[in-house]
């Protein structure tokens, strides 16, 4: 039986896709990463598909082939979503829509028990006022990561 380990940020596509694990250079990578998602281990919310959409075409195709693991708000991660808002009513900035996925996000990995551990980008830091998603982590006790620590953890090794 497979189980649900992660719950992945737009962040961690988007900046794997453009700045680090280029598709052309790092296709293991990719192909790994596919697998957990086709595995069920790896999932994200609609949400993020949603934000890659609107900020990379190519990366939304990757996505395509592997959407299985983008999932709906279902009613537990509603629930979620609206104490994570009500303790944190900053996350969203809700003029722009900016970072619409982010609580999101851990929504959904508090819907597991134990949570699923969340893979994003966002460096540490942040306050009450200006929450980032490793802030609000640490607070509601949900790993998170970052992709380099994925790489680690699931002891992918990429050879030329």
């Amino acid at each position: 039986m497979v189980i649900p380990l992660y719950s992945i940020d737009s962040s961690s596509l988007i900046h794997g896709w453009r700045e680090v694990y280029f598709p052309e250079n790092f296709e293991g990578f990719w192909k790994e990463l596919g697998q957990l998602a086709d595995n069920g281990v790896l999932f994200a919310s609609k949400e993020v598909l949603r934000e890659i959409k609107r900020k990379d075409e190519s990366l939304y195709q990757w996505c395509g082939e592997h959407g299985s693991m983008f999932i709906e708000l279902d009613e537990t991660q509603m629930g979620n979503l609206s104490n994570l808002m009500a303790k944190y009513p900053r996350f969203v900035d809700t003029r722009t829509g900016r970072n619409a996925a982010d609580p999101v996000v851990i929504a959904l990995a508090m819907s597991y028990s134990p949570p699923l551990t969340v893979i994003t980008q966002e460096g540490l830091g942040g306050t009450n006022e200006k929450p980032k998603i490793p802030f609000v982590c640490a607070r509601e006790d949900v790993p998170c990561m970052n992709l380099a620590q994925l790489v680690r953890k699931e002891g992918w090794r990429f050879r030329s």
